[in-house]
């Protein structure tokens, strides 16, 4: 590695890394485990929902089969191939291509039975369905659910969480920053497990009014977790490590969803709808036992660390790691609501958001009410784009730090590539999918490599926080999250209003659509008001006289021993040449300002510096 292939605020690490598992990787795995089973309880509704609303529901019990079956938008044939059975009621006739012609030919009358006829030549019969039935649609589903929810009622249901999720948001970053990590995150799981195993009584007892208040119970316990979390792992991964082992945390989101998705279907395929909710909530409680003896909320505080471990957190980790936060300076508020950045974030996470809790809620209603898939099926073939989105989410983001790192592309170009890579991308397959008709293989592509795609926002919008404002990241984090939870609750209501009680092609279209527009709008304004450059109020503290506003403090060369800066035991940090280097002081939160020597800057103390090559090959941290 050159010299010159240094990106913004490159750490200048000494290797003293203990080696082996520490206390650190523990709290990441246990962090990843929590995050998988926060994302099944939160999901694993979407396919439990399917087994427990009657079928019947999916079909207005009243509408004329002639009104229905042959319409050109409903998938008859994937139901008839994949049963292998006629429906119950049904005489189907083929509209177009996409549907299968079934009449009786002759009746059987040892069984009462109609024979039937499949092929292209048949002409649609007089008489609608079995005598008695006056030629209406009844269920054609044996393995009926037991709650007569509409599918709005059923959107509603799915999207209750989220009103709860939306309002801890905030106060869950202020509990992490006054109690620690540690029992915020424990104790939000623990009741959102003892919940989940409640679900299916009170569903049977309160129906949707105590459902709906039971979602909305585990939102406001789940809610606290994600900042509180992001309080832990401040306090405990040195940044050397912090991409890596954050990495790991957060990927337990998607690996949770994907496999709530599969062992789902399985479950309620084998013991019954219940045993989703009876077995994600007892082995939430089963970790809650392991993080209470394992965790602590700071590296100070566990009884058990290695001291090198703790030395080596501490040296790297300032204010953090004794268990005691510096300080925090008190964000410009006026400056920031005026930053059309900070804005390109909000409108980014919000309608990146609403594509993929549509998606989430409402692919296993898809799968079963339009593409008549059964429940083992369905909850597979849902589950696979998620799996693919982990994969999409640690692949495209290391991509574009391997291009920031060689000066392929600024760091702007970089978010926004991967943004666009993430919302555009599946908001092509969005409206591939809304033009598929009743092809599966076709629509299940679609499906899969749109979710995929959605995976690059990590490496976008989801990441920019800390380019424009890495002094206010975290709280800055609780505003845009909570932006992008309104469409946890939203976009599945809405889905659900259009698609009520009439599963059709054209109203799922029209959900699809939606979704795109959303979505293609949201990356446009991101586009152009984003920014990849740290904005001049990220140095801005209205505690202080003397804070640093749109320039930061340029310390004169001549105060500088450049001699000790070359010194530093890693060569290849150096600039590019001495004539092209300036030092500059970033205040961080709380921490007192006050310049240095270089040989200050090798011991860490107050301030941070850092260098700039003004010649291109980016800055470089001095703690």
């Amino acid at each position: 590695m050159s010299p010159t292939e240094h990106s913004f605020c490159d750490p200048i690490s000494f290797d003293t890394r203990p080696k082996g598992i520490g206390r650190r990787h523990v709290l990441a795995i246990l962090g990843f485990v929590a995050f998988a089973l926060s994302y099944s309880m939160r999901f694993n509704l979407s396919i439990a929902i399917v087994a427990m609303v009657k079928s019947s529901n999916t079909i207005k019990p009243t509408q004329p089969v002639d009104d229905i079956m042959f319409e050109k938008d409903i998938c008859t044939r994937n139901l008839v191939l994949h049963n292998h059975q006629i429906p119950q009621t049904n005489n189907l006739t083929k509209a177009d291509d996409e549907m299968y012609l079934v009449i009786p030919i002759s009746s059987d009358n040892d069984t009462g039975r109609n024979k039937y006829s499949f092929g292209d030549d048949a002409q649609k019969p007089q008489n609608f369905g079995p005598a008695g039935n006056n030629g209406n649609v009844t269920s054609v589903n044996e393995d009926d659910g037991e709650f007569d929810w509409s599918e709005a009622e059923q959107g509603f249901i799915l999207g209750s969480f989220f009103w709860g999720y939306l309002i801890t948001q905030i106060p869950g970053g202020w509990m992490g920053h006054k109690f620690g990590g540690k029992w915020p995150v424990g104790i939000g799981l623990f009741v959102t497990a003892l919940l989940a195993i409640i679900t299916p009584a009170t569903a049977r007892w309160g129906g949707f009014q105590a459902i709906v208040m039971v979602r909305i119970l585990q939102g406001l316990a789940g809610g606290i977790t994600v900042p509180c979390m992001h309080t832990l792992l401040a306090r405990w991964i040195p940044p050397n490590e912090r991409g890596q082992l954050t990495a790991l945390v957060y990927a337990g989101m998607s690996f949770g969803t994907a496999l709530s998705l599969i062992s789902s279907g399985y479950i309620i395929h084998y013991l019954g709808w219940p045993f989703v909710f009876y077995i994600t909530g007892g082995a939430t409680i089963l970790w809650f036992l392991l993080w209470s003896f394992l965790v602590y909320n700071s590296p100070s505080e566990h009884p058990h660390i290695n001291s090198t471990e703790l030395k080596f957190i501490q040296n790297a980790i300032q204010g953090y790691s004794d268990g005691e936060v510096s300080k925090p300076r008190r964000p410009p508020w006026g400056k920031i609501i005026r930053s059309s950045p900070f804005w390109a974030i909000v409108f980014g996470q919000l309608t990146e958001t609403w594509g993929l809790y549509t998606i989430m809620s409402e692919l296993p209603t898809y799968m079963k009410t339009v593409l008549h898939y059964d429940i083992k099926e369905n909850s597979l073939l849902s589950a696979l784009p998620h799996f693919l989105t982990w994969c999409v989410g640690l692949t495209v983001p290391r991509v574009g730090d391997f291009l920031i790192k060689r000066r392929y592309a600024r760091v702007g170009t970089v978010r926004k590539l991967c943004n666009t890579i993430g919302m555009w991308g599946s908001a092509a397959a969005l409206l591939g999918v809304a033009y598929a008709g009743c092809d599966r293989t076709i629509t299940v592509t679609l499906l899969s490599v749109g979710i995929a795609a959605t995976g690059g926002i990590l490496g976008g919008v989801l990441v920019n926080l800390i380019d424009i404002a890495p002094n206010f990241a975290g709280i800055l984090m609780g505003i845009t999250n909570s932006a992008g939870t309104i469409p946890g609750f939203l976009a599945p209501w809405v889905a659900g209003i259009i698609i009520d009680n009439d599963p059709s092609l054209n109203h799922w279209r029209l959900v699809f659509m939606i979704t795109a527009g959303i979505s293609f709008t949201g990356n446009l304004l991101f586009l152009l008001l984003s920014s990849g450059e740290e904005q001049p109020w990220n140095n801005y503290d209205e505690n202080e006289d003397d804070s640093i506003t749109n320039q930061n403090d340029v310390i004169n060369m001549t105060e500088i021993d450049l001699t000790k800066f070359y010194s530093l035991p890693v060569p290849d940090v150096a600039p590019s040449s001495p004539e092209n280097i300036k030092f500059r002081k970033r205040q961080t939160g709380g921490l007192e300002s006050k310049k240095e020597t270089g040989n200050d800057h090798q011991k860490g103390h107050g301030s941070r510096y850092w260098v700039e090559d003004i010649s291109g090959s980016g800055f470089i941290d001095i703690y």
